[in-house]
Protein backbone atom coordinates (compact mmCIF):
# COMPACT_ATOMS: atom_id res chain seq x y z
CA UNK A 1 0.00 0.00 0.00
CA UNK A 2 2.71 1.92 -0.45
CA UNK A 3 1.23 4.13 -2.86
CA UNK A 4 -2.06 4.49 -1.20
CA UNK A 5 -3.34 8.06 0.27
CA UNK A 6 -2.25 8.50 3.75
CA UNK A 7 -5.83 8.73 4.65
CA UNK A 8 -6.38 5.27 3.20
CA UNK A 9 -3.47 3.63 4.79
CA UNK A 10 -5.00 5.24 8.45
CA UNK A 11 -8.37 3.48 7.87
CA UNK A 12 -6.79 0.27 7.03
CA UNK A 13 -5.51 -0.06 10.17
CA UNK A 14 -8.17 0.85 12.26
CA UNK A 15 -10.06 -1.72 10.02
CA UNK A 16 -7.88 -3.95 10.99
CA UNK A 17 -7.32 -3.56 14.58
CA UNK A 18 -11.27 -3.27 14.89
CA UNK A 19 -11.81 -6.78 12.92
CA UNK A 20 -9.02 -8.27 14.97
CA UNK A 21 -10.78 -6.86 18.60
CA UNK A 22 -14.21 -8.04 17.66
CA UNK A 23 -12.06 -11.76 16.17
CA UNK A 24 -10.59 -12.19 19.81
CA UNK A 25 -14.01 -11.08 21.54
CA UNK A 26 -16.02 -13.98 19.68
CA UNK A 27 -13.12 -16.57 19.75
CA UNK A 28 -12.56 -15.69 23.58
CA UNK A 29 -16.77 -16.38 23.94
CA UNK A 30 -16.84 -19.44 21.53
CA UNK A 31 -14.70 -21.79 24.47
CA UNK A 32 -17.43 -24.00 24.85
CA UNK A 33 -15.52 -26.89 25.98
CA UNK A 34 -14.13 -27.98 29.58
CA UNK A 35 -11.57 -25.37 30.24
CA UNK A 36 -9.60 -25.31 26.51
CA UNK A 37 -8.01 -22.03 25.17
CA UNK A 38 -8.12 -21.15 21.69
CA UNK A 39 -5.43 -18.72 20.16
CA UNK A 40 -5.04 -17.63 16.83
CA UNK A 41 -2.77 -15.69 14.63
CA UNK A 42 -2.62 -14.32 11.26
CA UNK A 43 -0.69 -11.93 9.33
CA UNK A 44 -1.86 -10.03 5.96
CA UNK A 45 -0.50 -8.59 3.23
CA UNK A 46 -1.78 -5.39 0.99
CA UNK A 47 0.02 -4.03 -1.96
CA UNK A 48 -0.82 -1.53 -3.91
CA UNK A 49 0.55 0.07 -7.00
CA UNK A 50 -0.67 3.32 -9.24
CA UNK A 51 -1.12 3.46 -12.52
CA UNK A 52 -0.24 6.25 -14.84
CA UNK A 53 -2.25 7.02 -17.51
CA UNK A 54 -0.44 8.48 -21.25
CA UNK A 55 -2.01 9.57 -24.83
CA UNK A 56 -1.52 6.26 -26.42
CA UNK A 57 -0.65 6.28 -30.33
CA UNK A 58 -1.18 3.80 -32.43
CA UNK A 59 1.11 2.00 -35.17
CA UNK A 60 0.81 -0.32 -38.16
CA UNK A 61 -0.40 0.32 -41.85
CA UNK A 62 -3.64 -1.32 -42.34
CA UNK A 63 -6.63 0.40 -41.36
CA UNK A 64 -10.43 -1.44 -41.23
CA UNK A 65 -14.01 0.21 -42.50
CA UNK A 66 -14.67 3.71 -40.93
CA UNK A 67 -17.98 5.15 -40.78
CA UNK A 68 -18.59 8.83 -41.65
CA UNK A 69 -18.88 9.65 -37.75
CA UNK A 70 -21.77 11.97 -37.66
CA UNK A 71 -24.52 9.95 -36.22
CA UNK A 72 -28.18 10.54 -36.27
CA UNK A 73 -27.50 10.56 -33.68
CA UNK A 74 -21.99 -20.81 13.65
CA UNK A 75 -22.07 -24.27 14.83
CA UNK A 76 -23.01 -26.21 17.76
CA UNK A 77 -20.72 -27.24 20.87
CA UNK A 78 -20.98 -31.62 21.52
CA UNK A 79 -18.53 -31.45 24.44
CA UNK A 80 -15.49 -33.21 25.23
CA UNK A 81 -12.99 -34.32 21.91
CA UNK A 82 -14.96 -32.21 19.69
CA UNK A 83 -13.88 -29.27 20.95
CA UNK A 84 -11.17 -28.68 18.97
CA UNK A 85 -11.99 -29.38 15.73
CA UNK A 86 -14.89 -27.45 16.14
CA UNK A 87 -13.13 -24.57 17.66
CA UNK A 88 -10.80 -24.75 14.96
CA UNK A 89 -13.75 -24.28 11.76
CA UNK A 90 -14.90 -21.19 14.12
CA UNK A 91 -11.97 -19.81 14.26
CA UNK A 92 -11.55 -19.90 10.27
CA UNK A 93 -15.06 -18.50 9.70
CA UNK A 94 -14.50 -15.58 12.16
CA UNK A 95 -11.18 -15.27 9.91
CA UNK A 96 -12.62 -15.46 6.99
CA UNK A 97 -15.38 -12.90 8.36
CA UNK A 98 -12.17 -10.41 9.30
CA UNK A 99 -10.67 -10.58 5.79
CA UNK A 100 -13.46 -9.54 4.07
CA UNK A 101 -14.38 -6.74 6.55
CA UNK A 102 -11.00 -5.21 6.13
CA UNK A 103 -11.56 -5.55 1.85
CA UNK A 104 -14.75 -3.83 2.46
CA UNK A 105 -13.35 -1.29 4.32
CA UNK A 106 -10.66 -0.79 2.06
CA UNK A 107 -12.89 -0.50 -1.11
CA UNK A 108 -15.37 2.22 0.92
CA UNK A 109 -12.74 4.33 1.80
CA UNK A 110 -10.61 4.46 -1.83
CA UNK A 111 -14.23 4.74 -3.83
CA UNK A 112 -13.99 7.85 -1.42
CA UNK A 113 -10.97 9.25 -2.00
CA UNK A 114 -11.25 8.70 -5.25
CA UNK A 115 -14.32 10.52 -5.78
CA UNK A 116 -12.93 13.45 -3.39
CA UNK A 117 -9.93 13.48 -5.67
CA UNK A 118 -11.02 13.61 -9.28
CA UNK A 119 -13.56 15.45 -11.11
CA UNK A 120 -16.91 14.46 -10.60
CA UNK A 121 -18.05 12.03 -13.94
CA UNK A 122 -20.00 12.85 -16.66
CA UNK A 123 -23.82 13.85 -16.64
CA UNK A 124 -25.36 15.42 -19.36
CA UNK A 125 -26.77 17.81 -17.30
CA UNK A 126 -23.32 19.00 -15.87
CA UNK A 127 -22.16 19.14 -19.53
CA UNK A 128 -25.09 21.47 -21.01
CA UNK A 129 -24.09 23.97 -17.50
CA UNK A 130 -21.15 24.27 -18.47
CA UNK A 131 -21.72 24.71 -22.37
CA UNK A 132 -24.03 27.54 -21.31
CA UNK A 133 -21.89 28.99 -18.83
CA UNK A 134 -18.97 29.40 -21.78
CA UNK A 135 -21.66 30.39 -23.99
CA UNK A 136 -22.32 33.41 -21.63
CA UNK A 137 -18.46 33.84 -21.25
CA UNK A 138 -18.20 33.87 -24.93
CA UNK A 139 -20.79 36.75 -25.55
CA UNK A 140 -19.15 38.99 -23.31
CA UNK A 141 -15.68 38.47 -25.14
CA UNK A 142 -16.28 37.47 -28.58
CA UNK A 143 -12.53 36.54 -28.38
CA UNK A 144 -12.84 33.66 -26.01
CA UNK A 145 -10.67 30.55 -27.33
CA UNK A 146 -10.79 27.41 -25.37
CA UNK A 147 -7.95 25.97 -27.20
CA UNK A 148 -5.76 29.40 -26.42
CA UNK A 149 -7.38 29.89 -23.15
CA UNK A 150 -5.77 25.86 -22.53
CA UNK A 151 -2.66 27.09 -24.32
CA UNK A 152 -2.72 29.96 -22.06
CA UNK A 153 -2.96 27.46 -18.88
CA UNK A 154 -0.74 24.73 -19.73
CA UNK A 155 2.52 27.65 -20.23
CA UNK A 156 1.80 29.25 -17.03
CA UNK A 157 1.60 25.51 -14.90
CA UNK A 158 4.85 24.51 -16.34
CA UNK A 159 6.28 28.15 -15.73
CA UNK A 160 4.75 28.47 -11.90
CA UNK A 161 6.27 24.85 -11.08
CA UNK A 162 9.67 26.15 -12.61
CA UNK A 163 8.92 29.02 -10.65
CA UNK A 164 9.25 27.62 -7.05
CA UNK A 165 11.83 24.94 -7.71
CA UNK A 166 13.90 28.50 -8.94
CA UNK A 167 12.26 30.47 -5.55
CA UNK A 168 11.21 33.06 -7.76
CA UNK A 169 6.86 32.80 -8.07
CA UNK A 170 7.79 36.66 -7.52
CA UNK A 171 7.87 36.97 -11.16
CA UNK A 172 5.08 35.54 -11.64
CA UNK A 173 3.24 37.95 -9.44
CA UNK A 174 0.89 39.50 -12.64
CA UNK A 175 -0.32 36.10 -13.05
CA UNK A 176 -0.85 34.62 -9.52
CA UNK A 177 -2.24 35.71 -6.38
CA UNK A 178 0.35 35.87 -3.11
CA UNK A 179 -1.76 33.21 -1.94
CA UNK A 180 -1.63 30.39 -4.51
CA UNK A 181 1.82 31.97 -4.69
CA UNK A 182 2.48 30.89 -0.71
CA UNK A 183 0.79 27.31 -1.81
CA UNK A 184 3.26 26.51 -4.38
CA UNK A 185 6.08 27.09 -2.77
CA UNK A 186 4.83 24.83 0.18
CA UNK A 187 4.58 21.89 -2.41
CA UNK A 188 6.70 18.88 -1.18
CA UNK A 189 10.17 19.56 -0.76
CA UNK A 190 9.71 23.47 -1.72
CA UNK A 191 10.58 24.77 1.53
CA UNK A 192 13.56 22.35 2.72
CA UNK A 193 16.20 22.51 -0.05
CA UNK A 194 14.80 22.98 -3.19
CA UNK A 195 16.89 23.82 -5.98
CA UNK A 196 14.24 22.98 -9.41
CA UNK A 197 11.70 21.66 -11.02
CA UNK A 198 12.10 20.21 -14.37
CA UNK A 199 10.63 18.19 -17.04
CA UNK A 200 7.30 19.45 -16.19
CA UNK A 201 4.37 17.60 -18.26
CA UNK A 202 0.87 18.11 -18.57
CA UNK A 203 -1.05 14.50 -19.15
CA UNK A 204 -4.28 16.68 -18.52
CA UNK A 205 -5.89 19.73 -18.78
CA UNK A 206 -9.68 20.45 -18.73
CA UNK A 207 -11.96 23.27 -18.01
CA UNK A 208 -14.23 21.13 -14.88
CA UNK A 209 -16.44 24.66 -13.95
CA UNK A 210 -16.97 28.43 -15.34
CA UNK A 211 -18.43 31.02 -13.97
CA UNK A 212 -19.85 34.14 -14.74
CA UNK A 213 -19.83 36.44 -11.89
CA UNK A 214 -20.40 40.48 -12.45
CA UNK A 215 -16.94 40.88 -10.88
CA UNK A 216 -15.56 39.13 -13.19
CA UNK A 217 -15.58 35.10 -14.96
CA UNK A 218 -14.28 32.43 -13.16
CA UNK A 219 -12.85 29.40 -14.78
CA UNK A 220 -11.31 26.02 -12.93
CA UNK A 221 -9.19 23.75 -14.60
CA UNK A 222 -8.16 20.32 -13.60
CA UNK A 223 -4.64 19.17 -14.16
CA UNK A 224 -2.79 15.68 -14.06
CA UNK A 225 1.03 15.98 -14.73
CA UNK A 226 4.20 14.74 -13.89
CA UNK A 227 7.75 16.41 -13.05
CA UNK A 228 10.59 16.44 -11.44
CA UNK A 229 12.18 17.50 -8.32
CA UNK A 230 15.83 18.47 -7.49
CA UNK A 231 17.27 19.22 -4.21
CA UNK A 232 20.31 21.00 -3.75
CA UNK A 233 22.51 18.08 -3.43
CA UNK A 234 21.63 17.09 -6.82
CA UNK A 235 19.19 14.48 -5.73
CA UNK A 236 15.62 13.98 -8.00
CA UNK A 237 12.37 12.61 -7.48
CA UNK A 238 9.96 12.33 -9.77
CA UNK A 239 6.25 13.16 -9.22
CA UNK A 240 2.34 12.43 -10.42
CA UNK A 241 -0.25 15.41 -9.84
CA UNK A 242 -3.43 16.21 -9.74
CA UNK A 243 -4.14 19.92 -9.32
CA UNK A 244 -7.22 22.08 -9.26
CA UNK A 245 -6.27 25.75 -10.56
CA UNK A 246 -8.85 28.47 -10.35
CA UNK A 247 -8.54 31.51 -12.83
CA UNK A 248 -10.16 34.84 -12.88
CA UNK A 249 -10.13 38.40 -14.03
CA UNK A 250 -11.76 41.45 -14.47
CA UNK A 251 -14.94 41.87 -16.27
CA UNK A 252 -15.24 43.78 -19.19
CA UNK A 253 -11.69 42.43 -20.41
CA UNK A 254 -11.42 40.92 -24.23
CA UNK A 255 -8.92 37.65 -24.41
CA UNK A 256 -5.66 38.47 -26.12
CA UNK A 257 -5.12 36.40 -29.76
CA UNK A 258 -3.23 33.69 -31.21
CA UNK A 259 0.48 34.61 -30.73
CA UNK A 260 -0.01 36.71 -27.58
CA UNK A 261 -2.55 35.77 -24.64
CA UNK A 262 -0.03 32.23 -23.78
CA UNK A 263 3.50 34.99 -23.72
CA UNK A 264 3.83 34.85 -20.47
CA UNK A 265 5.38 38.70 -20.22
CA UNK A 266 4.26 41.58 -18.30
CA UNK A 267 0.71 42.24 -19.24
CA UNK A 268 0.60 45.76 -19.52
CA UNK A 269 3.47 46.34 -21.99
CA UNK A 270 4.55 42.82 -23.27
CA UNK A 271 7.84 43.56 -21.74
CA UNK A 272 9.83 40.22 -19.89
CA UNK A 273 9.38 39.33 -16.30
CA UNK A 274 11.50 41.49 -14.56
CA UNK A 275 10.58 43.57 -11.71
CA UNK A 276 12.19 46.16 -10.08
CA UNK A 277 12.69 46.61 -5.72
CA UNK A 278 9.15 48.35 -5.62
CA UNK A 279 7.81 45.42 -7.90
CA UNK A 280 6.70 47.61 -10.47
CA UNK A 281 7.61 46.26 -14.27
CA UNK A 282 10.83 46.96 -15.29
CA UNK A 283 9.87 48.08 -18.49
CA UNK A 284 6.93 50.23 -17.70
CA UNK A 285 7.24 50.61 -14.36
CA UNK A 286 3.92 49.69 -13.83
CA UNK A 287 2.67 47.76 -10.54
CA UNK A 288 0.17 45.23 -12.45
CA UNK A 289 -2.51 44.17 -10.39
CA UNK A 290 -3.83 40.79 -11.11
CA UNK A 291 -6.74 40.52 -12.89
CA UNK A 292 -5.97 43.80 -14.78
CA UNK A 293 -5.26 42.92 -17.70
CA UNK A 294 -5.20 39.37 -17.94
CA UNK A 295 -6.15 35.85 -16.09
CA UNK A 296 -4.87 35.00 -12.97
CA UNK A 297 -4.41 32.20 -10.79
CA UNK A 298 -6.48 33.06 -7.24
CA UNK A 299 -6.72 29.47 -6.31
CA UNK A 300 -4.52 26.43 -6.22
CA UNK A 301 -5.45 22.80 -4.91
CA UNK A 302 -3.15 19.72 -4.37
CA UNK A 303 -5.85 17.16 -4.93
CA UNK A 304 -3.22 13.86 -5.35
CA UNK A 305 1.14 13.77 -5.28
CA UNK A 306 2.66 10.66 -5.57
CA UNK A 307 6.60 9.92 -6.13
CA UNK A 308 6.16 7.99 -9.22
CA UNK A 309 8.39 8.90 -12.47
CA UNK A 310 7.55 7.68 -15.81
CA UNK A 311 5.57 4.09 -15.61
CA UNK A 312 7.16 2.49 -19.08
CA UNK A 313 7.08 -1.20 -17.80
CA UNK A 314 4.05 -0.97 -16.09
CA UNK A 315 0.98 -2.98 -17.83
CA UNK A 316 -2.75 -0.94 -17.42
CA UNK A 317 -6.12 -2.69 -18.20
CA UNK A 318 -8.59 -0.59 -20.51
CA UNK A 319 -11.20 1.17 -18.94
CA UNK A 320 -14.09 2.98 -20.50
CA UNK A 321 -13.65 1.34 -23.78
CA UNK A 322 -17.65 0.06 -23.23
CA UNK A 323 -18.90 3.36 -22.12
CA UNK A 324 -21.74 4.84 -23.86
CA UNK A 325 -20.26 7.61 -26.59
CA UNK A 326 -20.52 11.03 -25.03
CA UNK A 327 -21.84 13.61 -27.26
CA UNK A 328 -21.57 17.32 -27.25
CA UNK A 329 -25.56 18.67 -25.91
CA UNK A 330 -26.87 19.65 -28.83
CA UNK A 331 -24.19 17.82 -31.34
CA UNK A 332 -26.94 17.94 -34.55
CA UNK A 333 -27.23 21.46 -34.39
CA UNK A 334 -24.07 22.71 -34.66
CA UNK A 335 -22.89 20.55 -37.73
CA UNK A 336 -25.17 22.39 -40.00
CA UNK A 337 -23.55 25.55 -38.82
CA UNK A 338 -20.00 24.44 -39.37
CA UNK A 339 -20.91 23.12 -42.96
CA UNK A 340 -21.79 26.47 -43.60
CA UNK A 341 -18.85 28.04 -42.67
CA UNK A 342 -16.60 25.64 -44.40
CA UNK A 343 -17.99 25.22 -48.08
CA UNK A 344 -16.23 22.57 -49.64
CA UNK A 345 -15.79 20.42 -46.25
CA UNK A 346 -16.18 16.95 -46.93
CA UNK A 347 -16.78 14.22 -43.97
CA UNK A 348 -14.69 11.73 -46.23
CA UNK A 349 -12.14 13.19 -46.21
CA UNK A 350 -11.60 14.02 -42.72
CA UNK A 351 -11.79 10.56 -41.91
CA UNK A 352 -8.91 10.35 -44.16
CA UNK A 353 -6.69 13.09 -42.91
CA UNK A 354 -7.72 11.34 -39.35
CA UNK A 355 -6.22 8.05 -40.39
CA UNK A 356 -3.24 9.51 -41.58
CA UNK A 357 -2.54 11.00 -38.57
CA UNK A 358 -3.57 8.44 -36.41
CA UNK A 359 -0.64 6.24 -38.47
CA UNK A 360 2.01 8.65 -38.68
CA UNK A 361 1.62 9.26 -35.31
CA UNK A 362 1.88 5.62 -34.27
CA UNK A 363 5.20 5.04 -36.51
CA UNK A 364 6.50 8.29 -34.61
CA UNK A 365 5.82 6.43 -31.15
CA UNK A 366 7.29 3.27 -32.00
CA UNK A 367 10.23 4.01 -34.21
CA UNK A 368 11.34 6.99 -31.79
CA UNK A 369 11.24 9.57 -34.31
CA UNK A 370 8.98 11.77 -33.08
CA UNK A 371 9.99 14.66 -35.85
CA UNK A 372 7.95 12.32 -38.19
CA UNK A 373 4.63 13.66 -35.86
CA UNK A 374 5.54 17.09 -36.02
CA UNK A 375 4.09 18.12 -38.79
CA UNK A 376 0.34 16.53 -37.42
CA UNK A 377 0.54 18.11 -33.70
CA UNK A 378 0.22 21.26 -32.04
CA UNK A 379 2.97 22.89 -29.97
CA UNK A 380 1.06 21.53 -26.79
CA UNK A 381 0.56 17.77 -27.66
CA UNK A 382 3.81 17.64 -29.38
CA UNK A 383 6.15 19.23 -26.13
CA UNK A 384 3.92 16.22 -24.67
CA UNK A 385 4.78 12.89 -26.62
CA UNK A 386 8.43 14.16 -27.15
CA UNK A 387 9.23 13.95 -23.12
CA UNK A 388 7.61 10.20 -23.33
CA UNK A 389 9.53 9.32 -26.28
CA UNK A 390 12.96 11.06 -24.57
CA UNK A 391 11.72 8.53 -21.22
CA UNK A 392 11.89 5.66 -23.38
CA UNK A 393 14.95 6.79 -25.08
CA UNK A 394 16.68 7.44 -21.33
CA UNK A 395 15.78 3.78 -19.97
CA UNK A 396 16.72 2.10 -23.55
CA UNK A 397 13.41 0.49 -24.30
CA UNK A 398 10.88 1.23 -27.42
CA UNK A 399 7.06 1.10 -26.95
CA UNK A 400 5.98 -1.29 -30.06
CA UNK A 401 2.40 -0.79 -31.99
CA UNK A 402 1.87 -2.93 -34.60
CA UNK A 403 -1.60 -4.42 -36.72
CA UNK A 404 -3.40 -1.10 -36.10
CA UNK A 405 -7.21 -1.46 -36.94
CA UNK A 406 -9.18 1.91 -36.94
CA UNK A 407 -12.45 0.42 -37.05
CA UNK A 408 -14.65 3.48 -36.18
CA UNK A 409 -14.28 7.16 -36.25
CA UNK A 410 -17.08 9.11 -34.85
CA UNK A 411 -17.41 12.56 -34.96
CA UNK A 412 -18.72 14.07 -31.26
CA UNK A 413 -18.23 17.25 -31.17
CA UNK A 414 -18.12 20.71 -33.13
CA UNK A 415 -16.79 24.01 -31.79
CA UNK A 416 -16.32 27.44 -33.31
CA UNK A 417 -14.67 30.69 -31.90
CA UNK A 418 -12.97 33.66 -33.32
CA UNK A 419 -9.96 31.85 -34.65
CA UNK A 420 -10.51 28.51 -34.74
CA UNK A 421 -12.38 25.17 -35.64
CA UNK A 422 -12.27 22.41 -33.45
CA UNK A 423 -13.94 18.75 -34.11
CA UNK A 424 -13.88 16.04 -32.04
CA UNK A 425 -13.75 12.35 -32.42
CA UNK A 426 -14.39 8.86 -30.63
CA UNK A 427 -11.95 6.58 -32.40
CA UNK A 428 -12.18 2.56 -32.03
CA UNK A 429 -9.26 0.64 -32.54
CA UNK A 430 -7.28 -2.59 -32.05
CA UNK A 431 -3.80 -2.89 -31.84
CA UNK A 432 -0.41 -5.11 -30.56
CA UNK A 433 0.91 -3.00 -27.64
CA UNK A 434 3.95 -4.12 -26.10
CA UNK A 435 7.42 -2.88 -24.57
CA UNK A 436 10.86 -4.32 -25.32
CA UNK A 437 14.07 -3.47 -24.12
CA UNK A 438 17.48 -2.60 -26.12
CA UNK A 439 18.22 -6.14 -27.02
CA UNK A 440 14.61 -6.58 -28.01
CA UNK A 441 13.02 -8.82 -24.75
CA UNK A 442 10.00 -7.57 -24.22
CA UNK A 443 10.03 -6.47 -20.61
CA UNK A 444 5.78 -5.72 -21.01
CA UNK A 445 2.85 -6.34 -22.68
CA UNK A 446 2.10 -9.28 -25.57
CA UNK A 447 3.42 -9.35 -28.95
CA UNK A 448 0.74 -11.70 -30.04
CA UNK A 449 -2.46 -10.45 -28.57
CA UNK A 450 -4.36 -7.24 -29.89
CA UNK A 451 -5.64 -4.53 -27.54
CA UNK A 452 -9.08 -2.78 -28.17
CA UNK A 453 -9.48 0.44 -27.29
CA UNK A 454 -11.19 3.90 -27.98
CA UNK A 455 -10.06 7.66 -27.40
CA UNK A 456 -11.40 11.03 -27.99
CA UNK A 457 -9.25 12.76 -30.55
CA UNK A 458 -9.44 16.75 -30.88
CA UNK A 459 -8.58 18.22 -34.17
CA UNK A 460 -8.35 22.06 -34.78
CA UNK A 461 -8.20 24.53 -38.10
CA UNK A 462 -7.86 28.21 -38.79
CA UNK A 463 -11.58 29.68 -39.44
CA UNK A 464 -11.87 30.23 -42.96
CA UNK A 465 -8.90 28.13 -44.14
CA UNK A 466 -9.95 26.61 -47.04
CA UNK A 467 -10.15 22.92 -47.83
CA UNK A 468 -6.55 21.45 -49.07
CA UNK A 469 -6.10 19.26 -52.19
CA UNK A 470 -2.35 17.90 -51.90
CA UNK A 471 -1.91 14.98 -50.25
CA UNK A 472 -1.55 14.28 -46.88
CA UNK A 473 2.40 13.79 -47.16
CA UNK A 474 2.94 17.27 -48.50
CA UNK A 475 3.02 20.78 -47.12
CA UNK A 476 -0.60 22.01 -47.23
CA UNK A 477 0.53 25.76 -47.73
CA UNK A 478 3.42 25.34 -50.69
CA UNK A 479 2.55 21.68 -52.09
CA UNK A 480 6.05 20.62 -51.51
CA UNK A 481 6.87 17.37 -49.90
CA UNK A 482 6.46 17.48 -46.20
CA UNK A 483 8.89 18.46 -44.02
CA UNK A 484 9.18 20.33 -41.31
CA UNK A 485 11.54 21.56 -38.37
CA UNK A 486 10.88 21.18 -34.60
CA UNK A 487 8.77 24.53 -34.67
CA UNK A 488 6.42 22.53 -36.81
CA UNK A 489 7.52 25.16 -39.79
CA UNK A 490 7.95 24.04 -43.55
CA UNK A 491 10.82 24.20 -44.43
CA UNK A 492 9.96 25.08 -48.14
CA UNK A 493 7.93 28.11 -47.16
CA UNK A 494 8.22 28.62 -43.88
CA UNK A 495 4.82 28.18 -43.15
CA UNK A 496 3.64 27.14 -39.61
CA UNK A 497 2.11 23.72 -40.67
CA UNK A 498 1.73 22.82 -37.26
CA UNK A 499 -0.54 25.76 -35.77
CA UNK A 500 -3.94 24.43 -38.13
CA UNK A 501 -2.98 27.97 -40.08
CA UNK A 502 -3.19 25.65 -43.25
CA UNK A 503 -5.13 21.96 -42.44
CA UNK A 504 -6.17 20.14 -39.39
CA UNK A 505 -3.91 19.30 -36.97
CA UNK A 506 -4.39 16.96 -33.70
CA UNK A 507 -4.90 19.08 -30.75
CA UNK A 508 -5.64 16.74 -27.64
CA UNK A 509 -6.07 13.33 -26.89
CA UNK A 510 -8.32 12.26 -24.28
CA UNK A 511 -9.38 8.91 -22.36
CA UNK A 512 -12.45 7.26 -22.43
CA UNK A 513 -12.78 6.89 -18.97
CA UNK A 514 -11.69 10.60 -18.30
CA UNK A 515 -13.62 12.18 -21.24
CA UNK A 516 -16.47 14.65 -20.54
CA UNK A 517 -17.01 16.68 -23.41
Amino acid sequence: MLNTPKSTRLYFVIALAVTTCIYMAIAASGRPGGGQTHSSSSSSRSSSSGSSGSSRSSSGSSSGSVSSGVSSGSSGYSGGSSSSSGGAVFGAIIFLFMIFFVVMVLVVVARAARKKSTPAPYSPGAAANLALELETLKRADPNFSMMLFIDFVNKLYAAAHEARGAGRMDLLAPYIYEGAQNYLLSIGSAATGLSAVTGVVIGTSKVVDVQNPAAGPAITVFFESNYTEIDQSGGQRSYYAEERWTFRRDAGLVSLPPGKIDAIHCPKCGGPLERSESGACAYCNTVVRCGQFHWFVSDAVTLDRNERGPQLTQETEETGTDLPTVYQPGFQQTVPAFIASNPGFSWDRMNERVNYIFHSISRAWTTLEWERARPFETDNIFQMHRYWIEAYKRQQLRNVLDKIQVNRIEWVKVEQDAFYDSLTARIWASEVDYTADASGRVVCGSPQKLRSFTEYWTFIRTRGAKQVEQRDDHCPNCAAPLSVNMAGTCEFCGGKVASGEFDWVLSRIDQDESYTG
